[in-house]
């Protein structure tokens, strides 16, 4: 319950306020309004303190009305009229009441309409309408919270309180029933819509000289994601970095000492910004991995190339390497982008694949054979 007495020294509660729909209640000012039976009407209990700060304490205060036979209310100071009558509201805090009077007429609901008359939502996201009901008296009232809501087909949409969730693609109906009148209103879910993208670099910190991969992944109003790698528009900041796309697969190149901030856009959607520091390090040793494979002839291995950089980081070159093999007849090793690096086995015997980075070679012995073998050797570099 907040107290701002503690927050400001010397400062105490010296007056309560009610505020109701376009009126404001003061300590001992009565203001009477007439509602039918059955509708509901949220008050709201404003604290004035004596050094002028004012503070909504409608969870705070304590309500009650002096006939619940006639009104009810609960804790959070919404009051629904039961029968015709008249009734006080009182709201207490810190042993201060502001007090409203509130009837409760027997004008009855002739007539129900929902706001909006129509809806469309993308999957995965929601939307509130309103149910309003007009009374024998004349009078309209917000019955949003008092009317019971359904939907036609709960797989396309469904309905709570007057929110409305866009579950399927599709359409549904939904409808609003309060005191024995109702109304409806079409809801259309469309496609889910892209709200955010984020960009997944291979490595945050490369040498001059290398690259590291790209990766942007959407997200979208039903919770699902995509991988939009080959779909953004992608964009550096700074000339110490440059992004190209080839087979599906975006990198981004050191060309000098520096940092940029990339980002990549899709959809009228941009990324927050991924840093990218591109450093000095010389490339001191490269390994290949797994060391010595021997695979059935007809399948194929996937080796990897990690560079040791003068700084003391590692950084994998796997695609950026040049890979070749001594007898492409046995074991035949691919350069293409996203598939570097990946030998086949082609028929039994042995070779050679061999991973080239700059002057740094590293090389792995490769048996092709009709079934497993043994490890033979290891890399040299």
């Amino acid at each position: 319950m907040p107290r701002r007495e503690w927050i400001h020294e010397g400062s105490a509660l010296h007056r309560c306020e009610l505020r109701g729909h376009h009126a404001e209640l003061d300590l001992g000012r009565a203001i009477h309004r007439d509602h039918p039976a059955g509708v509901q009407q949220p008050f709201t209990a404003t604290a004035t303190f004596s050094d002028g700060t004012v503070e909504d304490v409608s969870t705070a205060v304590t309500w009650s009305t002096s006939n619940v036979a006639v009104a009810s209310v609960v804790a959070s100071g919404v009051v629904k009229g039961k029968q015709a009558g008249s009734v006080t509201v009182t709201a207490t805090f810190q042993d201060i009441s502001g007090a409203a009077q509130l009837g409760v007429t027997p004008a009855t609901a002739v007539s129900l309409s929902i706001d909006p008359a129509t809806a469309s939502l993308s999957m995965g996201t929601t939307g509130a309408c309103s149910a309003y009901a007009t009374f024998s008296d004349g009078s309209k009232h917000d019955v949003t919270a008092s009317a019971a809501w359904s939907s036609s087909d709960t797989s396309v949409a469904t309905v709570s309180g007057g929110t409305i969730s866009a579950v399927g693609k599709g359409a549904a109906v939904v409808s609003a029933s309060f005191s024995g009148v109702g109304a409806s209103a079409p809801v259309s879910v469309t496609d889910a819509v892209l709200q955010s993208i984020a960009v997944y670099p291979g490595a945050s910190s490369f040498a001059t000289g290398t690259a590291t991969t790209l990766v942007a992944v959407g997200s979208y109003s039903d919770q699902s994601t995509r991988t939009l790698t080959a779909d953004v528009v992608w964009a550096s900041d700074d000339a110490a970095v440059s992004i190209s796309t080839s087979g599906g697969q975006t990198t981004a190149s050191g060309q000098q000492q520096g940092s940029s901030h990339v980002t990549a856009t899709f959809s009228g959607i941009t990324s927050p910004p991924v840093t990218l520091v591109v450093t000095s390090a010389t490339l001191v040793s490269l390994a290949v991995t797994p060391s010595t494979v021997s695979v059935p002839a007809g399948l194929t291995q996937q080796l990897a190339a990690t560079g040791t950089f003068s700084d003391g980081t590692t950084q994998d070159l796997t695609a950026q390497a040049a890979w070749s093999s001594s007898g492409a007849q046995v074991a035949a090793v691919s350069n293409a982008p996203g598939s570097a690096g990946q030998v086949t086995a082609v028929q039994a015997g042995s070779a050679v694949v061999t991973a080239t980075r700059r002057s740094r070679r590293c090389w792995v012995a490769r048996r092709a054979a009709s079934r497993t073998g043994k490890r033979r050797s290891r890399p040299r570099c």
